[in-house]
């Protein structure tokens, strides 16, 4: 009848808007603004949910206590809220380390620092870090890169002639048939999650694939098309092809596999000669790369320079792809200035020629008075004689330091302060235990630790006076690591999925020179420090 319609459409309406309103609410709960909060009752059933379909979801691991969680949470609300507003609304999430009932998570996914970013995909089964910039639009750029497949399977020459025209950095994996048991295919797919977002991943298994681009399977061939490296006969880019062959590709296990093609992608992936920017993916690929880096570092704005040490050093790199990379920085950007800083540069030291190895310990500056080149444009033969001496292991290592202070311990002043120049003498003292606060002057985290790790100075003082024989070799330091290098490799800002923490603290023991790290996941309070400190030290007086 028409009562009973009405009725069953007002229920049914009532039922929609009860639904509606728990969604909402359950939405409520279980969000900060546009962020997705997870824990360990809801983080399989949402990542599952949330990464079907090709989809993959960031989450950050936080903690309320970290200072460089809370510079990063407003611009990751940001990045929350400009994705989902998009046509298609994509989620990201985050968990809270600090929570006790999150702690299976934390060991699951080797969480061991904060703020820790991770891209899930699969349903979860794929995961890989982010270690990108902590910036509004670089989260959203890699969210959005991250969607779709790691590997995006191709049947044509010209599909790939596309994607070639269309990234500035392509993999192809030529494959054959069958591939379920292929170790080759099986490493590819492994390393396109740390190649992701950075490297469009390609793979086929069609014969004639491999053959139009005149490789055999299995392989890997990187297409690099950058400005200023190649150029066909009517000007425009050219891709650079570099192939990783069968015979050097098929050696010892999968993970031997996967390794070798990542390290062959981020190696030879990097333009000849990179140019840094703020804007750009180089200085990143540089990290990865695993190798030295040789830079010119050129005042700000001064394009000729830059372009003429471009063209230079283009004329060397080739012949050292496997031993050292090569770029050009600018005072202007970001990744100039953290060079200048590391090395103590000014503006009118400009233009400088140096080289950083990877782990950042070993630097070496361009030093005037070794060469007989003198002016401030280096000649192609003076850096060639550069990259030579530095290759032979001839050049001397640069290290950056403060004067030495000259004021002397008391309780007004209980932390001893370690400079550069007296890193060894005091540091690796072998009857001296020393606990050291690797700080950034300028890091939240740091200066809020400052009076708690001058109180734990005072109490080892006083402990010192009471048991000589357990704390009277106990030295509680402290180190600029912004202003002052570190030359022990053991003894540096800690660093997770490419970001340094600060403060690091290292205890380093007496007799061995043992270096042994303060647990990352642990609290920095006085008492955090002074039960450990206290633990530690005992076992090495």
């Amino acid at each position: 009848s028409f009562l009973k319609r009405i009725m069953s459409t007002f229920a049914m309406q009532t039922f929609a808007c009860i639904v509606l309103s728990l969604l909402l609410a359950s939405n409520s709960e279980g969000s900060d603004g546009d962020v997705l909060v997870l824990n360990e009752g809801n983080f399989d059933i949402e990542v599952a949910r949330l990464t079907q379909d090709d989809a993959a979801l960031m989450v950050e691991f936080y903690t309320p206590w970290c200072g460089h969680c809370k510079v990063l949470e407003p611009k990751y609300k940001t990045a929350a809220t400009k994705l989902m507003h998009r046509d298609k609304p994509i989620r990201i999430a985050k968990v809270d380390g600090s929570n006790a009932q999150n702690q299976r998570l934390l060991s699951k996914h080797d969480v061991t620092a904060y703020p820790t970013i991770k891209v899930f995909k699969s349903g979860g089964r794929a995961v890989f870090d982010y270690d990108g910039p902590r910036e509004v639009e670089a989260l959203v750029d890699h969210v959005l890169a991250s969607q779709g497949p790691l590997v995006q399977e191709v049947g044509s020459e010209a599909q790939v002639r596309d994607m070639i025209a269309a990234s500035q950095r392509v993999a192809l994996f030529v494959g054959e048939e069958p591939r379920d048991d292929s170790l080759t295919w099986k490493a590819y797919k492994s390393a396109a999650s740390e190649m992701k977002p950075d490297f469009v991943m390609l793979a086929t298994f069609e014969a004639a694939v491999g053959t139009a681009f005149d490789v055999k399977a299995p392989t890997v061939v990187l297409f690099a098309s950058y400005a200023h490296e190649v150029k066909n006969s009517v000007g425009h880019v050219k891709e650079r092809v570099e192939v990783l062959p069968p015979d050097a590709l098929m050696q010892g296990s999968q993970i031997g596999m996967e390794k070798r093609i990542v390290s062959f992608l981020f190696r030879r992936g990097v333009p000849l000669v990179s140019l840094l920017s703020d804007s750009s993916s180089n200085p990143k690929l540089l990290a990865k790369s695993g190798l030295p880096v040789l830079y010119v570092v050129v005042p700000a704005y001064d394009f000729t320079r830059r372009d003429m040490y471009r063209n230079r050093l283009s004329k060397v790199s080739p012949t050292y792809r496997d031993k050292l990379l090569f770029a050009v920085a600018s005072s202007k950007e970001l990744e100039g200035q953290q060079i200048m800083k590391q090395f103590g540069l000014s503006e009118g030291s400009l233009p400088a020629l140096l080289v950083r190895n990877p782990d950042e310990v070993s630097k070496f500056l361009f030093n005037r008075t070794e060469f007989t080149d003198t002016t401030f444009n280096f000649k192609l033969a003076t850096i060639k004689d550069f990259v030579k001496a530095y290759l032979a292991n001839n050049l001397v290592k640069y290290l950056k330091s403060e004067p030495a202070p000259t004021e002397k311990l008391s309780d007004e002043n209980p932390v001893q302060v370690v400079v550069g120049s007296t890193f060894d003498s005091i540091v690796l003292d072998k009857s001296k235990n020393v606990l050291l606060n690797l700080y950034h002057p300028t890091c939240h985290s740091s200066k809020d630790l400052e009076p708690d790790y001058k109180e734990v100075a005072l109490e080892i003082r006083k402990l010192a006076l009471s048991y000589p024989e357990r704390y009277g070799n106990l030295v509680i330091a402290k180190m600029d690591i912004i202003a002052n290098d570190s030359p022990h490799p053991a003894v540096q800002a800690q660093i997770y999925k490419g970001s340094a923490l600060y403060p690091t603290l290292k205890f380093i023991s007496a007799g061995s020179n043992k270096v042994i790290d303060f647990p990352a996941t642990t609290g920095k309070s006085k008492a955090d420090i002074l039960n450990w400190i206290k633990k530690t030290s005992i076992q090495y007086s």
